[in-house]
């Protein structure tokens, strides 16, 4: 390591030493940075400081030229971030006055700005130059620091060999650009590993998150904040750890209650006056701490003021996604995927950070199932606003898992609606899905906008990407289908891997989105798979079927009519079923050759199964039903 730091100490000296270029077009934006540097000697603000060397680097690739990035690092937020950090952005400035001389003349001032941001990224360097230091090649990693530019500035300036004046011009810039790298890469390097040793913390108090292991996430989390003490996710997710505690009744003894209530009210108050510009997510959490207090009408007080603020301060609070998305490019793991979905979540307002799920489920602990009904509604509404559909899967499975008996009554009639997904036509673009959606239910269903929940080959498990139909469907009347009229072309890469479908489609679910429905919508594959699965697990616990859905089958019918060639078998059961999702088979559903239903249809007050079959009727021996409470088999009459 002491190598290496004289390596790096060099490098400062060589850029140090070299003559400053005049900066008089830039008199105003270097005060405006050395008065930054100033204002932040005692208030280093780790996430801060790797924001905007990110996002610096990331705007030189995505502005047209040099006055537009000079007007983004004029606007830039250099609240918190490291001295020396900006110093480095001061050096940039001798190489934006060049650019700037360029300009005079169109034709040339277009190349050279398209060269100069071809020549990499210095923050991409340092990044690569870490890995390289941290694998062992101390020299190699930090010779590469000051080489990796260059060689990215030679390369774009050979394509612009025959162009003389652009050639002359990228030059200049060269020498310019040079000095930042060499100054700016150690300066880079070093708060990117400081970054990294917070967010292995960081990471794993998600990892524990996502097992439940609160206490753990309050140990991981506590020594992220050693690091980094103003650290913008730890103090989150600490917060959110001590009232899962809080509402495990892992802690019971009264006194201790009210310490850790207190230490949550700290915790907030420092978030709140910390970052004013990022208070939804702080306001969830008030709200969770309010409610466990007793305060019911301040807590949906501030769950209100936070679904406010999510939109509001969508920006700033995402503004550190692209680097989790560098990150990602560094490590692909289940964890990873996991991390990155639990940021967004915190800072988008879903899953346990949803305003409304949070409302939602203490409307139902006060036996409130129309008003937590209509929470879930307003949240997936408000995120109709935001693009997010990706995480739709992620809300669906938490109403599932903490919201169960309301969230299953917002359409009770999801058995007898399907979709059929097929290949798209000829006429269609090319890697095109075409969907049909078929309605066995008694009501019409109105407005009904559909997304596509597609887990492809390659991609880790449960991992869906989420695509819009495209068009909506007005009405769907009952006992009808209809197709969506435009295809959906599926654009796609995992891994440099552009997937193909249907080929690279494993598995494949909808979700439905109407005036009054949230629901998950299947194939017919995907339900009979899905009892399937059921019924196995139901054999291996050997559960009793509820005896309310006992007397419910007790009311059931089967007729029979054999034919010359095929057999027809009604199997009718009571309305009061389609609460417990039910699937019919002949025969056990995971016996060899179980007979599915031909059609299925809510008629009045009952379900009606109708099966056609070439089996004799001696080979016919039971019903199978199972539902998502149990499972139970009824012995078809041989007449």
């Amino acid at each position: 390591m002491k190598i290496f730091n004289v390596v790096c100490f060099c490098l400062v000296l060589i850029g140090c030493s070299e003559s400053k270029n005049s900066v008089s077009k830039f008199d105003r934006l270097d005060k405006q940075l050395e008065n930054s540097k100033t204002t932040n000697k005692n208030s280093l603000n780790l996430e801060a400081t790797i924001k905007v060397i990110f996002t610096l680097d990331e705007a030189i690739k995505n502005v047209k030229d040099v006055q537009e990035y000079t007007e983004y690092l004029y606007k830039q937020d250099m609240t918190g971030v490291a001295p020396d950090v900006i110093s480095s952005y001061q050096k940039l400035l001798p190489v934006l006055d060049n650019l700037y001389d360029a300009e005079s003349e169109k034709e040339v001032g277009e190349s050279v700005w398209t060269a100069f941001s071809e020549f990499g990224s210095v923050a991409t360097v340092a990044v690569n130059s870490g890995i390289q230091i941290t694998s062992g090649d101390v020299i190699g990693g930090s010779l590469n620091l000051a080489k990796a530019g260059a060689d990215a500035m030679s390369l774009a300036g050979d394509r612009y060999e025959r162009e003389i004046e652009v050639l002359k011009k990228i030059k200049k810039v060269k020498e310019t650009y040079l000095e930042y790298v060499k100054f700016s890469s150690p300066i880079f390097l070093k708060y990117m590993t400081q970054w990294d040793k917070l967010c292995a913390q960081r990471d794993q108090a998600y990892i524990s998150l996502y097992n439940s292991n609160y206490q753990k996430v309050v140990e991981f989390a506590d020594t992220a904040l050693e690091l980094s003490p103003n650290d913008r996710e730890s103090i989150l997710l600490k917060g959110f750890a001590l009232l899962s505690l809080n509402n495990d009744n892992t802690i019971s003894n009264d006194e201790q209650k009210i310490i850790q209530f207190k230490e949550i009210e700290t915790i907030l108050a420092s978030y709140f006056q910390q970052f004013p510009s990022s208070t939804a997510p702080a306001f969830v959490l008030k709200g969770i701490l309010e409610y466990q207090k007793g305060e019911i009408e301040n807590a949906f007080t501030s769950f209100d003021e936070a679904s406010i603020l999510y939109p509001k301060q969508s920006n700033a609070l995402l503004d550190l996604v692209n680097i989790f998305k560098i990150r990602g490019s560094i490590f692909r793991s289940v964890e990873s995927e996991f991390i990155v979905k639990t940021y967004m979540s915190t800072m988008e307002g879903f899953g346990n950070f949803s305003p409304n799920f949070q409302k939602a489920i203490i409307h139902r602990n006060l036996g409130n199932k129309p008003e937590a009904i209509e929470e879930i509604k307003r949240h997936f509404f408000r995120r109709g606003n935001q693009v997010v559909q990706d995480y739709l899967p992620g809300d669906l499975n938490f109403c599932n898992k903490y919201l169960p008996t309301v969230f299953s009554e917002m359409f009770v009639k999801r058995p007898f609606v399907d979709i059929e997904v097929s290949e798209g036509s000829i006429i269609d673009p090319k890697n095109s899905l075409r969907v049909k959606m078929t309605n066995n239910s008694n009501r019409t269903i109105e407005n009904v906008r559909l997304f596509l929940c597609i887990h492809f080959t390659d991609s880790y498990k449960d991992n869906y990407q989420v695509f819009k139909v495209p068009d909506a469907l007005n009405s769907l009347a009952p006992y009808s289908e209809k197709d969506f009229e435009e295809p959906l072309e599926i654009i796609y890469e995992w891994l440099g891997n552009k997937k193909i479908v249907p080929e690279d489609i494993v598995k494949l679910r909808g979700v439905i989105i109407t005036d009054d429905i949230v629901s998950w919508i299947d194939e017919k594959d995907f339900k009979f798979q899905t009892a399937k699965d059921r019924s196995q697990e139901y054999n291996k616990l050997k559960t009793d079927l509820p005896r309310e859905l006992i007397s419910v089958l007790e009311k059931s019918e089967i007729s029979v009519d054999q034919g010359y060639v095929y057999n027809d078998i009604v199997f009718t059961v009571p309305k009061e079923l389609i609460n417990s999702e039910p699937y019919v088979t002949i025969n056990d559903v995971n016996s060899i050759n179980p007979i599915q239903s031909k059609s299925k249809q809510i008629d009045g007050q009952k379900l009606v199964y109708k099966f056609r079959t070439r089996v004799s009727v001696d080979n016919l021996k039971e019903i199978h039903i199972i539902t998502k409470s149990g499972s139970l088999k009824i012995p078809i009459p041989k007449s």
